[in-house]
């Protein structure tokens, strides 16, 4: 069940919703996906810390003109930090910072997508563990995640 909540995540991200009037429409050309398994160390949701309800899995979903890492929850609750992938910036031998310009809430059928100012961090090749960690700020609230894979990803 939580693999087809993640998968219709990117369906959703894909296709449509509300749209956010400060950028163009996303390019729906998907260019990778990668799932993944691993712990969850924190989430935060509006500011308020909900650790209990992270999932064990992440999709890091790379399309044309934008990326996203999607974050299943254990309510059903779906969580995506999207941004402008050509963007990302290396730091080091091995260490990606994405920006953050939009997180997308979905919960109980009805999506959210919020414009939003953060990063993910993230080793570059998710190859062996990795901790991937995304913080944003929107209009309601910080939402934050420190995610830790484990040594075996999915293509």
């Amino acid at each position: 069940m939580k693999t087809a909540i993640v998968a219709v995540a990117g369906l959703m991200m894909m296709t449509g919703g509300a749209e956010v009037t400060s950028r163009p429409q996303r390019d729906p050309v998907r260019e990778g996906t990668l799932a993944v398994e691993g712990d969850c160390q924190r989430l935060v949701v509006q500011g308020k810390d909900v650790s209990e309800d992270c999932d064990e899995r992440a999709l890091d979903l790379d399309y044309r003109d934008w990326s996203a890492f999607s974050f299943g929850r254990k309510s059903g609750a779906l969580l995506v930090f999207s941004g402008p992938g050509s963007q990302q910036v290396r730091s080091g031998a091995d260490r990606v910072a994405r920006p953050v310009d939009q997180v997308i809430v979905t919960f109980h059928d009805e999506t959210e997508k919020l414009p939003a100012v953060g990063s993910c961090d993230f080793k570059s090749a998710l190859e062996g563990a990795s901790l991937i960690v995304c913080t944003a700020s929107t209009a309601h609230g910080h939402y934050e995640i420190a995610f830790t894979t484990n040594d075996d990803p999915r293509r």
